[in-house]
């Protein structure tokens, strides 16, 4: 199942979840001492979605979610399991401590024997999209419009009967299970045979959970909830309109669904009612061991606990970052969602406050003391060393970008072609020539400033007046960077370069390229909305490995050689100097 991977960004235009602000962060170091490729930085333990959850015990408990990230909890802390594999894991099940399966994609299955995990064979190749079973030898999971069934020798494929797509499976025992898919697709396998129903729905559903034999609850899009009473599915009321993925409860009474945006909603007996989940990250499955113990988990590593009045966050969660710069030797910011700022003194990332609720999207400084950020409505805060205060843009448009040659030479970009300019005491417009909206600006002098923006636009400035340049591609360029006025780099779908004379697309990517940064002309990287890094070494650009999904929007390198990069979820990723030498 495809899950929706959030709301469009109205900036950007590429998906990615909206989620709320912490006050805590981790430091500059990685999350482990190994000298791994990448480590998280932020969130900890890690930021990748997480796409389901079960446990045996309110002390043993396992998630697992994208590009194979599993973790568990012992009753304290959440750790990262190696799962051995990097296909997303999509579900998870188990009959106690030392009997856990996990299904995902590309037909993977693991086990768990209460000592390792190892690899079961599903026979397909196709995603596999959830699990449950009524015990060690009666498990079920579903994968495209088959049911898989395992009867403790191994997996075999079972047909339903249905032409659509199966997304979930559950039931409350031997000979009472339901599956759930696309257009409403309700199945129910009495041990023996399967029979279709009639769910009275055309809504893809999502989750299934049932109570008690007889009694069974079914969710998925626009906030579509039905109930099955033996006989019959009625449609229920959900309240918000949300997507549903994940369904749970401690008795026929009291029900958890989950969803996008942060809804959780919770049934009584006899109404469904929102109950606030403190964020905004979207929630894709819900489990508990009972009423006051309860787990929901989703995009950006968010994990929540309820403990039958309230719901806290244990990790992730956090809202997006979408610029990273560097200021002097030992200092870096890092702006985003909501007014976000961060600052990396060398040792720790710590939450600063930017006076704004406004998206910043673009930061520079000159130095440690003189920082600025600029965001949507024109905004623009300046850090002093000590605070962040706004500053009169004289503009209204959305800002998206900022860099000067010095601190009284400074232009920031953004909407409708606008661009200002502070000449170290006040900001005034500048005359662009340009109605297109601007997504990135670099200079390698006060007199040679590029900007980027939709439709292939590039435009120069010469220390007099702006003037559009043939940039060689019609597609919306969203980063620029370069290493000299001979070469320098603009990103999007492509990747064109420019060395002193005309622009050149030299790589084509899949994903739009959100961001880009220089070292030196054999060290450049980009990031991209897929969660894709790409570096250059002088002779050809290649695909680094990420070890996430999530959307990339900045990137930046330290004096040290290490590289970080940021995006949805507060993502941050570190490489460490060693493996960038080594790339």
């Amino acid at each position: 199942m495809q899950i929706f991977a959030g709301q469009l960004r109205d900036r950007w235009g590429i998906q990615g979840p909206i989620i709320l602000l912490s006050i805590v962060f981790a430091g500059c170091s990685p999350s482990t001492p190994e000298e791994s490729e990448w480590s998280w930085v932020s969130p900890l333990p890690q930021g990748n979605w997480i796409r389901a959850i079960w446990g045996s015990g309110s002390t043993d408990v396992y998630c697992v979610g994208a590009l194979g990230t599993m973790m568990h909890y012992n009753g304290s802390t959440w750790s990262i399991v190696d799962s051995g594999t990097s296909n997303t894991l999509n579900g998870i099940w188990g009959s106690g401590p030392a009997d856990v399966f996990v299904v995902g994609d590309q037909g993977t299955i693991l086990h768990y024997n209460g000592s390792a995990w190892s690899v079961m064979s599903s026979g397909t190749g196709l995603s596999i999209d959830g699990v449950w079973g009524s015990g060690s030898s009666d498990v079920y999971a579903v994968s495209g419009t088959s049911v898989l069934r395992y009867n403790g020798g191994g997996w075999y494929a079972t047909d339903p009967g249905v032409t659509e797509p199966l997304y979930a499976i559950g039931g409350s025992g031997f000979g009472d299970t339901f599956a759930v898919g696309a257009n409403g697709t309700i199945v129910h396998f009495d041990g023996v045979s399967y029979t279709s129903m009639n769910s009275g729905a055309t809504e893809d559903l999502t989750a299934v959970w049932s109570p008690e034999p007889g009694r069974a609850v079914a969710a998925g899009i626009n906030g579509v909830i039905l109930h099955y009473n033996g006989s019959n599915w009625s449609t229920k009321v959900s309240g918000p309109a949300s997507y549903l993925y994940g369904l749970w409860g401690s008795g026929s009474a009291d029900i958890f669904a989950v969803g996008l945006g942060g809804t959780i909603l919770r049934y009584n007996g006899l109404t469904w009612e929102s109950t606030s989940s403190g964020v905004r990250s979207h929630l894709l499955a819900v489990w508990g061991t009972w009423a006051g113990d309860v787990f929901a988990v989703g995009s950006g590593g968010t994990i929540l606990h309820y403990d039958g009045s309230t719901w806290s966050s244990m990790a992730g969660g956090l809202r997006a970052l979408y610029r990273i710069r560097g200021v002097g030797a030992t200092d870096a910011f890092a702006v985003g969602e909501a007014g976000r700022i961060l600052r990396c003194d060398g040792s720790a990332w710590l939450a600063q406050s930017s006076g704004t609720g406004i998206a910043l999207w673009g930061v520079w400084g000159q130095a440690a003391n003189n920082v600025l950020a600029v965001g949507d409505d024109g905004t623009i805060v300046r850090y002093n060393g000590s605070a962040w205060s706004a500053m009169n843009s004289g503009t209204t448009d959305d800002l998206v970008d900022v860099w000067g040659s010095e601190a009284s030479d400074v232009f920031a970009v953004g909407d409708k072609g606008r661009i200002v300019y502070y000449n170290g005491s006040t900001w005034s417009a500048m005359n662009s020539g340009s109605i297109v909206d601007l997504h990135g600006v670099w200079g390698s002098s006060a007199t040679n400033v590029f900007t980027v923006g939709d439709s292939g636009t590039i435009l120069h400035y010469n220390g007099s007046a702006w003037a559009s340049m043939n940039s060689g591609t019609s597609e919306p360029l969203w980063a620029i960077w370069g290493n000299s006025e001979y070469d320098i780099y603009a990103v999007g779908r492509t990747i064109q370069h420019y060395d002193g004379w005309t622009w050149s697309t030299v790589y084509t990517s899949l994903s739009f390229l959100m961001g880009v940064w220089c070292r030196g002309p054999n060290d450049v990287w980009a990031v991209a909305a897929s969660g894709e890094v790409l570096h250059y070494d002088g002779v050809t650009w290649a695909t680094v490995d990420s070890p996430t999904t999530n959307a990339l929007y900045g990137v930046w390198g330290d004096g040290a050689g290490d590289v970080f990069v940021v995006g949805d979820g507060g993502t941050i990723l570190r490489r460490n100097a060693s493996a960038t030498a080594s790339n």
